[in-house]
């Protein structure tokens, strides 16, 4: 009795013992994973200002006049376009109308 007893306390330290070193494993990796993605974080927040820092230098490289006559001729072909699908539109809703008589 007192021999299962210390075979079973034994079994226990050792199952415990194995559940703790598990443990610190998970922690040691769960730490790692931390680390590199607050690298991560800083590197992507670094990639922001960068980009930040580009699209100032396109617009700046841009003259202002060339974006406004660029945006005015696209809400121009826009304008156009529009017409244009509301024609096709037409067209059709006259030809189905005709070919329904």
């Amino acid at each position: 009795d007192a021999l299962a007893l210390r075979v079973e306390s034994m079994e226990e330290k050792s199952v415990a013992a194995g559940v703790r070193m598990e443990l610190g494993h998970q922690r040691e990796a769960t730490e790692a994973a931390v680390e590199k993605n607050k690298g991560m974080v800083t590197q992507l927040t670094e990639l922001r200002g960068q980009v930040a820092a580009l699209e100032s230098q396109i617009l700046d490289l841009v003259p202002r006049k060339e974006v406004a006559a660029c945006k005015s001729q696209i809400a121009t072909l826009q304008s156009k376009a529009a017409a244009l699908t509301d024609d096709v539109a037409s067209e059709r809703d006259a030809k189905e109308a005709s070919e329904a008589r």
